[in-house]
């Protein structure tokens, strides 16, 4: 599955179904805007269409086979901007569906983590270790949840959604996935992947404490 098709999820989205992925499940309320076409894959024609019916489209153009249907995904790539939405994180979580968190910020991006619920680290982890670094996170992560998302420059988008592409396939295929209690980190102009770790947080209780912590 996919949740938020700009141009970092579409071009998710294209990148799976072009791989093989036969069954998609696309999820996002809005219409395509001017901001959307281009180096996704969407076009002009497609403004102001809804989404995930856009998307859809461009899906049938790069692999006809694919299906996009509602239902259960196996894991849900999740496209927000500025910060993670821990309500929705939690309910995957609950519902015990794997889940890789992408976030989009207008000069940098973050893949990861991938959160296998039960056998890695969770975005609550994320942000319990955010706090204990810096305790004005919560303050903050607040007041980007409420701020406009931004455009989702070429470059970055394109780099993005290669990466996210790449850790989602490594789960479906079972190989080894970088982003497990990790993000890649990108920012402009290198858009260079830099790995940075989430350890998992024993007051979290959401799996078993990290080996490589504990060992």
């Amino acid at each position: 599955g996919v949740r938020g098709l700009g141009r970092v999820g579409t071009g998710v989205a294209a990148g799976l179904a072009g791989a093989g992925v036969g069954t998609l499940v696309l999820e996002d309320a809005g219409h395509v805007t001017r901001h959307d076409v281009g180096a996704s894959g969407l076009r002009d024609q497609d403004v102001g269409r809804p989404r995930a019916d856009a998307v859809a489209r461009l899906l049938r153009d790069v692999a006809p086979d694919v299906r996009t249907s509602d239902g259960e995904p196996d894991l849900v790539v999740v496209v927000e901007h500025h910060v993670a939405d821990p309500v929705g994180y939690a309910l995957l979580h609950e519902a015990g569906r794997s889940h890789l968190s992408v976030v989009v910020r207008e000069a940098s991006a973050l893949v990861g983590p991938l959160v296998v619920p039960g056998r890695t680290g969770c975005l609550r982890c994320v942000d319990l270790e955010r706090t204990a670094r810096d305790d004005r996170w919560p303050t903050l992560a607040a007041q980007l949840a409420r701020a406009p998302a931004a455009p989702e420059e070429t470059t970055l988008a394109l780099a993005t959604a290669a990466l996210a592409t790449a850790q989602a396939l490594a789960h479906v295929d079972g190989r080894p996935v970088t982003v497990h209690d990790a993000s890649l980190l990108l920012r402009l102009p290198d858009v260079l992947p830099h790995v940075v770790a989430w350890p998992r947080r024993h007051e979290c209780g959401c799996t078993a404490p990290d080996p490589v912590a504990t060992g």
